[in-house]
């Protein structure tokens, strides 16, 4: 059986390998796993080449990963391999949460995780038939069925390492920017070292809650290391990146990694995302000897109403320059990640967030249009406010759209505030000489381009 999984990336170039799927690809059946390819579209030029890989791959089945974003991709692709007669599966986080919405397009859904759903179908004899699957959902004859829910996996060290040799990692590692802010030609990719987030934020919960579970869980630093060790031998990787949530949320298991990092001394360098509110010098400076050069902050607003009322961050704005100045005193270099345009934000409260950015001490910063993902609380408080929310699954762009109408703040004087956020931060003279890395070498050039362009499309 030929089984292909299909990444409908086309519109946005990325650093980030689809490591769900690379995790589904691994961890198929024995006997199964040489019948597996990854149709990965985000270095093709077109959907058109992305549909002509797929047939010249001839899949008995397929499995679409679905975001909100790539939904009309996902639905295209879909159609195209039904009309091949190919046997089509949807998963991912849209698949998930709004499966209803994908149900027409495919022969079934697989909700939340899917190693272990997706193994049990690849693995039964009449693989066409969903039956009796946990964690799958299939129209019948008599509407949508939905089996019984699957439990996510208890032991995620008992999951083989992605499937990384399906995937072009010289090109994601050329696009790889984590640790620019260090070096442009530092190779890297990312890892994923847990899963879950026990936090409530509006605009990822509960979709997390409903993909990954309620409890969070986290591999061993054992089983992390090792697959860092793989990466370095395989690939000549110099750096990861922790692309989980939050890779601070659970301080013994954070203490534990580092001391694996430290004791094992693979000397590789790392980047993760971490909370506003961690400002213990002596965690920061293990991080440090551990491998840590450099940290992704979620402020979202330089306002506690909006972080308070809007998105319950469970931050304050206090605590934010106290992280900072604790992770640079251990010699760790920051960058944070801001949303524009929350439903009820005032103009004053933007240009608020844009001169609270700029006075960081920072080196990067990201302005995201708020979006509110079909599923979270966000999308409830927007539906609430009795704010008209776009039937374009298209239009949640947190990069460059917005999908919601506010009569207080239209679309385009949002865009004049993001590009304004931008050039604020950037222009000032203490960040020049990241922006100037860029341009002495093509790769760096390159890497820039990726970077600006997913604000302008």
């Amino acid at each position: 059986m030929n089984i292909a999984l299909v990444f409908p990336r086309i519109r946005s170039k990325s650093g980030d390998p689809p490591l769900g799927l690379g995790y589904l690809a691994s961890n198929v059946p024995e006997g199964r796993r040489g019948d597996v390819t990854i149709v990965d579209g985000t270095f093709m030029r077109s959907l058109d080449e992305l549909l002509a890989r797929l047939s010249a791959a001839r899949p008995d089945l397929a499995g679409i990963y679905f975001d909100t974003m790539n939904y009309d991709t996902g639905v295209r692709i879909a159609r195209r391999l039904k009309e091949e007669g190919v046997f089509v599966l949807a998963g991912g986080p849209h698949a998930t949460v709004l499966p209803e919405t994908i149900a027409d397009f495919v022969d079934g859904v697989v909700l939340g995780e899917g190693e272990r759903t997706f193994a049990e179908i690849v693995r039964r004899e009449e693989f066409r038939d969903l039956s009796g699957v946990a964690g799958a959902l299939y129209r019948g004859e008599d509407g949508i069925v939905r089996n019984a829910d699957r439990e996510p996996v208890a032991d995620l060290d008992s999951l083989a390492f992605p499937a990384r040799r399906l995937l072009d990692m010289e090109r994601y590692m050329a696009a790889w920017h984590y640790l620019d802010i260090l070096d442009i030609g530092i190779r890297g990719t990312t890892v994923v070292a847990s899963r879950g987030c026990p936090f409530d934020c509006t605009y990822c919960q509960p979709t997390l809650c409903r993909i990954f579970g309620k409890r969070p869980r986290m591999r061993s630093a054992r089983d992390i290391v090792a697959e860092i060790m793989e990466l370095k031998r395989d690939y000549g990787v110099q750096g990861i990146f922790f692309h989980d949530d939050t890779l601070t949320a659970n301080r013994a298991w954070l203490n534990e990694l580092c001391d694996r990092l430290i004791a094992d001394s693979p000397g590789v360098l790392w980047a993760c995302n971490a909370r506003a509110d961690i400002h213990d010098d002596d965690i920061f400076k293990k991080m440090h000897r551990a491998g840590l050069r450099y940290m992704h902050i979620g402020v979202e607003s330089g306002n506690q109403r909006i972080l308070d009322e809007i998105y319950r961050k469970r931050i304050r704005l206090g605590d934010i320059g106290k992280t900072i100045a604790s992770a640079k005193r251990a010699g760790i270099r920051a960058g944070c990640f801001f949303m524009l345009g929350a439903p009820t934000e005032t103009r004053e409260e933007l240009r608020r967030t844009i001169r609270f950015a700029a006075s960081l001490d920072i080196d990067e910063a990201t302005f995201n249009i708020t979006t509110p993902l079909p599923g979270t609380h966000l999308f409830e408080i927007v539906r609430g406010l009795g704010y008209r929310i776009s039937g374009d699954y298209s239009d949640f762009n947190y990069y460059s759209r917005r999908a919601f109408e506010d009569p207080n703040l239209s679309n385009r004087l949002l865009g004049f505030y993001q590009k304004r956020a931008l050039f604020s931060f950037y222009l000032r003279p203490r960040r020049w000489r990241y922006i100037l890395r860029h341009f002495t070498s093509l790769r760096g050039f390159r890497k820039l381009m990726i970077k600006v362009g997913r604000f302008f499309r």
